[in-house]
């Protein structure tokens, strides 16, 4: 199973944990975007931050656990 199709398959999952988080616009970039990822390609994942306090500003990472990627791979 290629990135694309795991990324595919867990589509509903990642816009659940993104809009979790507070982030909206959810776009998907890079390698696995364009179509040209390998099975060690990172997923890139660009989204809109919705404005709360004093940390407004500052970059926040989304990881979900290792095991969310690995699932649709063997």
């Amino acid at each position: 199973m290629s990135i694309q199709e795991i990324v595919q398959e867990n589509k509903t999952k990642i816009l659940e944990i993104a809009y979790k988080h507070g982030a909206s616009n959810v776009r998907l970039f890079g390698s696995v975007a364009k179509g040209h990822s390998t099975l060690e390609s990172d997923v890139d994942i660009l989204v809109d931050m919705a404005a709360k306090g004093r940390n407004a500003t500052k970059p926040r990472c989304l990881r979900p656990s290792p095991t969310t990627w690995e699932r649709g791979r063997g």
